[in-house]
């Protein structure tokens, strides 16, 4: 009896160890346990339905679990359905005498699915909100991919699960503004750090090849890292630049287009999955061509550069750029082309920067400048094109406060400009310098040699030339209150210049100034010079206790300050007294002008006059050699950006003029008055004791004493009206009396 329970114990158990050995080696396909399965996977969530043909098992001693593996599985979810290549389940042993059967590992291998779908499952699965912000800004796209699961006691997925897969053609957008389109590639997802390597997609039209993304998940926020390489052709660069708010007005820009091959990295973090911060990217690469239509230039600008043109273009061009939360830095080398012929390309060497903190611009670059066609109108320089110069500048620019120009020069042949520490304020006046050396040639002469050095608060200006004929020219017309110092602007300045140009060789030599800065505005000037041995210029200027200013200027030649008003043009010879009162804003001011024995010649308008009045004769000696005057007096004054003519009156052997009107800021005149020849006016003056004469004359015809005129129009397109008069005005007689008395006493 023995020996048979002996022998049935032993077949039953080689029985159970072979069987035991079938199931861990061979395994055993049934579908005994379907049902049981699929209960206990609705156990886990209502929503999930397990749905498969057989199942296979294998025991596995080693792990005390049994492996399940199903055939044909899929998953269906709402309305969504999971196809699976492979879904292999490993159950506790224990669950099986406790009748937990609780699951400790899922392997699963998924065929293409939407992102959608599968991110919400899983969403419903870990209720991590990362996949929920995945199904918000994705709007299509598959993955295929194959994962290990596990899962604790209580059937939470745990923490140190592996996914990977491909991603295709995968659409998104978040935050508004940022797209992704077309993205393929392969991804790798663990619990808190997610890959996408060779990535290829589109970013806001942006396209890019071989690129990855890192991002790792820390609490509530994403942090995000990667590396974009692109070779690509954009056609509107503006779109792209609105997403890194750089310090750039976007609406200056008209059009753009860029052919590039560019590399970069990347990171940046998205705080409570919400707000974007830490941008960091480090960008190189190189601008095959780059072309863009702006309005960057202003007008003045665009006067100092004769042939620059609207667009910008670039080629052949490395570029890097590094942008992070303190700023961002731009270093371009290559070729640039600013003219209107806009294939000549010149050498550039540039970089930029800006801080956040406290907001500077850092500027250092290198130009060739030799297309350009430069004016440098206060210097009375021009460079041509086709000949070379460079410029070299280095300084910062604070926002909003001011600039520092550490140091600028331009060089082209014998011409230079350099200058040193450079202060200016936000408006972009002068505060503050060091030095400043220039020398220009107008045509083959120097026309400029000087230089400006400034010690504690004194500036110093020595030189052999100044061309002053650009202030000269603009004396009556220029806008003081329009001046290039700052209210900050305070120093004593002296100058020794040997050689000062003027129009038509009135030049000075031995010129000498001393004045006083304070607040930008002149505070005291006293200056000398001369034309010649016998022939000065003295000039002074104070300022009251009011606040006005005293101006009064005393030249042996009055030409050189005549020059730029061309209703006047033509004046020889004469000297000049001026005096002028000016308010402390200088939007006012009043002025009285003296010249003494002088002529003018061709004058156009004054030629029109005397034509139209029939006075041939003295026309003919205008275009000639000119007619004389004893003395001219013209009181006006100056209202804003208005020149007003209160009285002009001259007075010479010829004829007599007393006229007043305007020049307004767009250089047009309004002038009216008298004219009348001096032979008509001598007879009246002459018969002053008998009224009747005056007023009729003595003989037939003598009773048309002169013309009243107007002259109205642009300064180089006056249109003149006259009507001839029988009698002239008290006041017309009264300015004449008094020159007449006025010479009388200096005769005695």
């Amino acid at each position: 009896m023995i020996k048979w329970v002996s022998r049935i114990f032993l077949i039953l158990f080689f029985s159970i160890t072979l069987f035991i050995f079938y199931l861990s080696f061979v395994g055993l396909s049934t579908d005994f346990l379907n049902d049981h399965i699929k209960k206990k996977t609705r156990e886990t969530n209502q929503n999930i339905n397990l749905d498969f043909e057989k199942t296979y098992f294998l025991l596995n001693l080693r792990n005390l679990n049994i492996k399940i593996k199903l055939n044909n599985p899929k998953i269906k979810f709402h309305q969504s359905i999971f196809d699976l290549n492979k879904l292999v389940f490993y159950l506790s042993i224990k669950s099986f005498f406790n009748k937990d059967f609780a699951i400790q590992k899922v392997e699963v291998i998924l065929k293409d699915t939407k992102i959608n779908e599968l991110s919400n499952f899983i969403y419903q699965l870990s209720k991590s909100p990362i996949y929920l912000i995945t199904n918000q800004i994705i709007s299509q796209g598959k993955l295929n991919g194959e994962g290990i699961i596990n899962f604790d006691e209580s059937g939470r997925i745990k923490n140190d699960y592996h996914i990977k897969g491909s991603l295709i053609n995968l659409h998104a957008k978040f935050l508004k503004k940022y797209q992704i389109k077309n993205l393929n590639g392969e991804f790798e997802i663990k619990d808190k750090n997610q890959k996408i390597y060779s990535i290829s997609g589109n970013f806001n039209d942006l396209s890019f090849s071989g690129s990855s993304i890192d991002i790792k998940k820390n609490k509530n926020n994403l942090n995000i890292s990667g590396n974009l390489s692109s070779a690509s052709n954009l056609d509107n660069i503006k779109n792209f630049l609105s997403l890194l708010n750089l310090k750039i007005d976007l609406s200056k820009i008209e059009s753009s287009k860029i052919s590039y091959n560019l590399s970069s990295s990347f990171s940046f973090s998205i705080k409570d999955f919400k707000k974007i911060e830490k941008i960091k990217i480090d960008l190189n690469g190189t601008i095959k061509s780059f072309e863009m239509k702006h309005k960057f230039f202003s007008k003045e600008i665009e006067k100092r550069i004769k042939n620059l043109g609207k667009q910008l273009k670039f080629k052949d061009t490395n570029l890097k750029f590094f942008l992070d939360k303190n700023g961002y830095t731009l270093d371009l080398v290559g070729l640039v082309a600013l003219t209107n012929k806009m294939n000549n390309f010149e050498k550039i060497k540039s970089k930029i920067s800006y801080s956040k903190k406290g907001k500077i611009f850092s500027f250092e670059s290198y130009h060739n400048l030799s297309d350009l066609e430069l004016n440098f109108m206060k210097l009375n320089y021009n460079k041509e094109s086709q000949k070379k110069a460079t410029l070299n500048y280095k300084g910062k620019y604070i926002a909003d406060k001011k600039v520092l120009l550490n140091s600028l020069d331009y060089k082209e042949s014998e011409n230079f400009i350099s200058m040193k520490k450079i202060e200016l304020n936000k408006n972009f006046k002068l505060k503050d310098l060091s030095e400043v050396s220039i020398q220009t040639k107008n045509g083959n002469i120097f026309n400029n040699k000087f230089i400006i050095k400034k010690k504690n608060k004194n500036i110093k200006i020595t030189g052999s030339f100044f061309d002053g004929r650009v202030f000269f020219d603009n004396f009556f017309k220029r806008k003081d209150k329009d001046g290039f110092l700052s209210k900050n602007f305070n120093s004593k300045i002296t100058a020794e210049i040997k050689h000062i140009y003027t129009s038509n060789y009135n030049d000075l030599f031995n010129f000498s100034m001393v004045s006083e800065i304070e607040k930008g505005q002149i505070n005291k000037l006293s200056t000398k010079g001369n034309f010649s041995e016998k022939e000065i210029l003295e000039v002074s200027m104070y300022t009251l206790s009011s606040g006005d200013r005293e101006l009064k200027i005393v030249s042996d030649r009055a030409e050189p300050f005549l020059q730029g008003l061309n209703f006047v043009k033509g004046f020889k010879e004469g000297r000049l007294e001026y005096d002028s009162l000016t308010n402390k804003d200088f939007t006012k001011g009043k002025s009285k002008l003296k010249i003494f024995d002088f002529k003018i010649q061709n004058v156009s308008g004054l030629t029109q006059l005397l034509t139209l009045a029939s006075l041939q004769g003295i026309a003919d000696t205008l275009t000639g050699e000119g007619i004389r005057f004893k003395e001219l007096d013209m009181d006006f004054e100056k209202k804003n950006n208005q020149f007003i003519i209160n009285e002009l009156y001259s007075i010479g052997p010829a004829i007599s003029i007393l006229m007043n009107g305007y020049i307004d800021q767009g250089n047009v005149v309004s002038l009216r008055g008298t004219l009348v020849p001096a032979t008509t006016l001598n007879k009246v003056i002459g018969s002053i004791p008998l009224l009747g004469k005056i007023l009729v004359g003595s003989k037939k015809g003598e009773g048309v004493f002169g013309v009243s005129f107007k002259m109205k129009g642009p300064e180089n397109n006056l249109k003149t009206t006259v009507n001839p008069i029988k009698t002239l005005t008290p006041r017309f007689i009264t300015r004449t009396l008094e020159k007449i008395k006025k010479e009388n006493q200096n005769t005695n």
